[in-house]
């Protein structure tokens, strides 16, 4: 079969005529270079000042610690000396976020980036747990050391449920029995009395693993 598509091609570097493509582009490309300079802040602490001129005139910039201090401290020639901060929002071009608000956001997107990964691997476990059941597979039936990688996973699903489920009937008996303290006992065989709770062996025992 003869191939019809000329597949990826090369952009020309050359101006965008398009007016609603050269704005899309111009904003994509500024957030990018924004970000781009954000993160070398954080990982080394540089101090940058990135001013832009959108194609309609507009100014857009970027400066850590401030954008005031740096355009100051270029124009009067003082490269090498400490300079105090200014929070003049009046003579900012515009409102800039200290070092440590710039690290707590990389934080939390790091943290949001990792939640995400790990909600798509929980729903790939939980598909193919479906899967397996439908197919009428018992793999919860087998030693551990038999079971795949696939298996694994759902069983590790599986038992966070459980435990999740022990916790949340735990505290709801808890609170209703009247207790303030909140405290929760601990599972396994790190208890005081070196022993599982009857109430949670037996919660145990109905857990059924064909759930969802």
């Amino acid at each position: 079969m003869v191939k019809t598509n000329k597949g990826r091609r090369r952009i020309e570097m050359k101006k965008i005529t398009n007016k609603a493509n050269l704005q899309i582009s111009f904003s994509k490309r500024r957030f990018g270079l924004f970000k781009k300079a954000t993160e070398l802040c954080t990982l080394s602490g540089a101090e940058i000042l990135i001013i832009v001129f959108s194609p309609g005139g507009k100014v857009f910039s970027f400066g850590h610690p401030e954008v005031k201090d740096l355009i100051d401290r270029f124009t009067n020639g003082d490269h090498n000396s400490v300079f105090l901060h200014q929070h003049n929002n009046n003579q900012q071009l515009v409102e800039v976020r200290p070092d440590r608000n710039i690290q707590c956001l990389n934080k939390i997107l790091t943290e949001v980036h990792a939640h995400h990964e790990y909600e798509i691997n929980k729903t790939k476990s939980l598909e193919s747990l479906r899967e397996s059941k439908e197919n009428g597979e018992n793999w919860y039936e087998k030693d551990v050391k038999e079971l795949d990688m696939n298996e694994t996973n759902n069983l590790i699903c599986a038992l966070q449920g459980m435990k999740e489920k022990l916790i949340s009937e735990i505290s709801h008996n808890q609170n209703y029995l009247g207790e303030s303290s909140g405290h929760i006992p601990s599972f396994g065989y790190n208890n005081s009395e070196g022993i599982v709770p009857r109430s949670s062996m037996n919660y145990m025992s109905g857990y059924n693993f064909n759930q969802s």
